[in-house]
């Protein structure tokens, strides 16, 4: 009776020691997930830009408004949008 209580002891820890390196092994792929890469290539080399006022979008509104302030508004359009771009093989989206 005893070597069989011993030998469900040493199974109850070998079973916790799977457990945990499987519960290791869970969340380093969870994290591997988490890290952006590229849609083409799958390179992790990226750079994301926030694109900003556009010059020309705002004189050509300014222009075709003869002057008026609402026309230079029109640079505006788009300005908080985000363009990620691959250090890698340069193709470019948007987020």
């Amino acid at each position: 009776m005893g070597k069989l209580i011993d030998k469900l002891k040493e199974f109850g820890k070998y079973a916790a020691e799977r457990d945990r390196q499987n519960k290791e092994k869970k969340e380093k792929e969870k994290e591997a997930n988490r890290i952006a890469k590229c849609k083409k290539c799958g390179c992790e080399s990226l750079s994301m830009h926030k694109k900003g006022y556009g010059m020309i979008k705002g004189l050509t509104g300014g222009i075709l408004t003869l002057g008026n302030p609402v026309g230079l508004v029109a640079g505006c359009i788009g300005k908080n949008k985000m363009k990620v771009y691959c250090m890698n093989c340069g193709y470019s989206w948007k987020v």
